[in-house]
């Protein structure tokens, strides 16, 4: 790990801020991909003194802002009918794209304001976006405000500590599995609401 943070550090500066900026771009396209270490590498840069703060911070945002609009398209031209089919469901499963589709319906822009803390299903909650013919314009604000957040979140947590790369990596992974496990247990408590109420007002039905 070493020798590619030496690696890294040797590029031009203009180089490594594209870096940041392409690598922000796939976590949102790929989302297996490290987008939020990579952040807070270039954070741990910035407080070695080799890059801008502000100059990560604007190339992992941009990044992010463009990798969930590209998916916006996508999903605007290629439309349900793709996801629907063999291929499309390979790419993203259907049950995920019929959640994403519930929430839209339910609280539209809200879910691409929060898309960021939303870890695992970004990328469908873009697609969905573009599928439903959201505003385009409020959609890029929306996704920049909530790519700013976050990415800041994770700038402060790189920056504030200090040299030490194997401290930042192992915080923000562990920061990362505690926050899946908090929003895995608030959607289970959240979906047993859902199913409570829905239970009631079928059994009021009934009773009428």
């Amino acid at each position: 790990m070493t020798k590619i943070l030496d690696f890294i550090t040797e590029l031009p500066d203009g180089i490594i801020y594209l870096f940041l900026g392409i690598s922000a771009f796939i976590e949102n396209i790929f989302p297996p991909a490290p987008g939020d270490t990579v952040v807070a590498l270039g954070a741990f840069l910035a407080g070695m003194g080799r890059l801008s703060f502000l100059g990560v911070y604007i190339s992992t945002t941009v990044g992010s802002v463009i990798g969930f609009m590209t998916l916006f398209y996508i999903g605007r031209l290629i439309g349900p009918k793709f996801f629907n089919s063999k291929m499309g469901g390979r790419l993203f499963p259907p049950a995920r794209l019929r959640l994403a589709m519930r929430w839209f319906y339910r609280y539209g822009l809200t879910i691409i304001l929060l898309n960021r803390f939303i870890v695992g299903i970004r990328s469908v909650i873009a697609i969905t976006g573009g599928m439903c013919n959201l505003n385009v314009a409020v959609c890029v604000i929306f996704s920049f405000i909530s790519a700013s957040i976050w990415n800041l979140i994770f700038m402060l947590l790189g920056y504030s500590l200090g040299s030490n790369w194997g401290e930042v990596l192992e915080v923000v992974n562990l920061v990362l599995a505690r926050y899946s496990i908090i929003l895995i247990l608030v959607f289970i408590v959240c979906g047993l609401l859902l199913y409570t109420r829905f239970f009631i007002k079928k059994r009021r039905k009934i009773q009428l």
